[in-house]
């Protein structure tokens, strides 16, 4: 059995991702100011798991809820972080090579 430590990204330098069709695409996050990250610690006891959406009939009430809560991201502040277009961009950043290893230049 191997042991290793995490190889953790560099959230504070971001490049340019790459689409599927290998078109760069900069999704990164607006700069921020490393003493004012902080980690996220959970105050609930219990996690609550989302369904998914896709096995949900059109006028359920699981999918009028679930379409309620986007239009509600959507129509948040552009510079809300959780904003649709921002939670999408930190899907990019952190699903298409946005970031390098940290203390490397090797794409996470």
């Amino acid at each position: 059995m191997a042991l290793a430590n995490p190889a953790l990204p560099d959230f504070i330098d971001c490049i340019n991702a790459t689409q599927p069709n290998n078109t760069p695409i900069n999704c990164c996050p607006p700069p921020v100011d490393p003493s004012r990250i902080k980690d996220f610690v959970p105050s609930a006891t219990t996690v609550n798991t989302r369904k998914p959406a896709h096995p949900f009939e059109i006028g359920s009430d699981y999918y009028k809820k679930y379409t309620s809560a986007i239009q509600k991201m959507k129509n948040l502040s552009p510079s809300d972080p959780r904003n649709f277009m921002q939670q999408a961009n930190v899907h990019c950043a952190n699903c298409d090579g946005g970031y390098t290893l940290l203390g490397s230049k090797a794409v996470v």
